[in-house]
């Protein structure tokens, strides 16, 4: 036996006599991922997932209370008024298995993406009333404008091994158009910031939208919710469907929610900036992944193949501003 093994095996050990000596017994476990467990019960089924702070196991399950209590059912609870389960600096705590549908959510279709849309603003109604609650004062307030200005200084470092991949043409304009939109977004910040305070999900990826077995749509996953305007979640949406509609500015502002960004100076410029790329790219060596010849390929993939498709819309984008200013002056 391995030493993964027989980690492990020691923390299967703690994980069964703590559920034991909370009265419940156990058919199966099932590691799902990292830090995350399938439970089968005789109670039922449960995922079982580890939060890496006391604190964050909390916040979360403080949050998830607030909103199921004021009307926001989509998505899962936690279970059980008992302690979290302690290991190795992690807190490990009974969430809601949501059975699954079978067609899982995609941004490829339309309907699909108006449909998250419309949860996130129901998030956004929702979480409005209670985003200063005191069980919330720990949580974070959302700063796009430091979090991208380290994730591009990261990817600029991160250059000379880039260029091992890419040509220097692509790194040059995502740098570019990455600046570009930085000095925007910090000369309109004060239009970025503007707006009630809500609980901002975070990370509206699309495996973060879980569509269940009845049909409906739920957000899970609320690692990296904080507070700020709603903005802030529409603007990574944007970003997230953008590869999925080849960077059509017509399809985009077909989303009704998103429209009415339409002419928000700083929500466009914040389009311009290659979020993804540098996130993917930053990740891929801090993680030491670029030996890996399919994370590599995928990154590439994002990066070069729509290389053109992205430098037309980041042109309009341009356009657009230019035309807005030109019209405010």
């Amino acid at each position: 036996m391995n030493h993964k093994q027989k980690e492990d095996s020691a923390f299967r050990t703690r994980l069964l006599r703590y559920l034991a000596g909370h009265g419940i017994r156990t058919k199966r476990i099932e590691r799902i991922r990292k830090n995350v467990f399938l439970i089968e019960t005789l109670r039922g089924r449960y995922f079982f997932k580890g939060f890496s702070s006391k604190r964050k196991y909390e916040l979360q399950k403080a949050l998830t209370f607030l909103l199921k209590g004021n009307g926001f059912t989509k998505t899962y609870s936690f279970l059980y008024n008992i302690p979290p389960l302690e290991d190795k600096g992690l807190y490990y705590g009974f969430i809601e298995y949501l059975p699954p549908h079978n067609e899982r959510f995609s941004f490829i279709h339309k309907e699909n993406r108006d449909e998250g849309l419309l949860l996130l603003d129901g998030l956004h109604r929702i979480s409005q009333k209670f985003a200063e609650n005191k069980s919330l004062r720990t949580m974070s307030r959302f700063d796009q404008i430091a979090k991208w200005t380290a994730r591009l200084s990261e990817f600029e470092l991160n250059t000379k091994v880039i260029e091992e991949f890419l040509p220097h043409a692509i790194i040059k304009k995502a740098v570019k158009d990455g600046r570009w939109a930085l000095k925007g977004l910090k000369e309109q910040q004060s239009l970025l910031y503007n707006g009630p305070v809500v609980i901002l999900h975070g990370d509206v990826a699309h495996h973060n939208f879980l569509r269940t077995e009845s049909g409906e749509l739920y957000l899970i996953d609320w690692d990296l919710a904080a507070k700020g305007p709603a903005i802030f979640d529409y603007l990574q949406y944007a970003n997230r469907i953008l590869p999925f509609i080849s960077f059509s500015s017509k399809e985009l502002w077909s989303h009704k929610i998103l429209k009415k960004y339409h002419d928000d100076l700083s929500f466009l410029y914040a389009l311009a900036y290659p979020s993804d790329i540098y996130r993917e790219w930053n990740r891929l060596i801090r993680e030491n992944l670029l030996g890996s010849q399919v994370h590599l390929h995928n990154v590439w993939r994002l990066t070069v193949e729509g290389f053109e498709q992205r430098a037309h819309f980041t042109k309009e984008l341009e356009q657009r501003i230019r035309k807005l200013q030109t019209r405010k002056n």
